[in-house]
C-alpha cells in the first residue's frame, strides 16, 4: 500500500509540472570579450580603429591575457593589401588601427562582429554597414 501510496505521489507531481526541464532558460554567462567598433561602417572603406579587450568573469580587463581568441568573424586586417593574421593581444587589449603610412588596413566585413562564436562566452556587437554609393 506504501508502494502505491509513494508512486501516486510521484506521478502527480510529474503531472503538475508547468515547465518542462529543456524550457527552463540557462544562466548566460558574461562575454570573455569587450568589442568597441564603430557604430557605422562602410563596405569596402576600412575604418580607424577597433579594440577587443579580454574580461575576466567579473567583468574587469583580464591583463593576463596575451593570445589569440580561437575565431573572430566580420573582422580583416589587411597589412601590404593581403588579408594577416591578427596580433595577440597585449596585456588583454588588441587594438587594430587603420594606418596607412605603414599599409595597414582594418575593414569591417559582416553586420555583426562575432569573437569566438562556438565558446559559451561569445561575444558580438552589431556594425550597420552601407554601400559606398549611398555614402555619398
Amino acid at each position: 500500500m506504501a508502494a502505491i501510496h509513494s508512486l501516486l505521489i510521484i506521478l502527480t507531481s510529474l503531472l503538475v509540472q508547468t515547465d518542462q526541464i529543456t524550457d527552463v532558460p540557462l544562466q548566460k554567462e558574461p562575454a570573455r570579450y569587450e568589442i568597441n567598433a564603430p557604430n557605422i561602417a562602410v563596405i569596402g572603406i576600412p575604418v580607424s580603429q577597433v579594440t577587443l579587450r579580454a574580461l575576466n568573469l567579473d567583468g574587469t580587463l583580464d591583463t593576463e591575457f596575451s593570445g589569440h581568441p580561437k575565431q573572430i568573424i566580420g573582422l580583416e586586417f589587411w597589412v601590404r593589401d593581403v588579408d594577416t593574421a591578427l596580433p595577440p593581444f597585449e596585456n588583454g587589449v588588441l587594438e587594430l588601427k587603420t594606418d596607412l603610412a605603414q599599409n595597414q588596413k582594418v575593414f569591417i566585413t559582416a553586420d555583426t562582429i562575432v569573437v569566438d562564436p562556438d565558446s559559451r562566452r561569445t561575444a558580438t556587437t552589431a556594425v550597420y554597414r552601407i554601400s559606398r554609393w549611398l555614402s555619398l
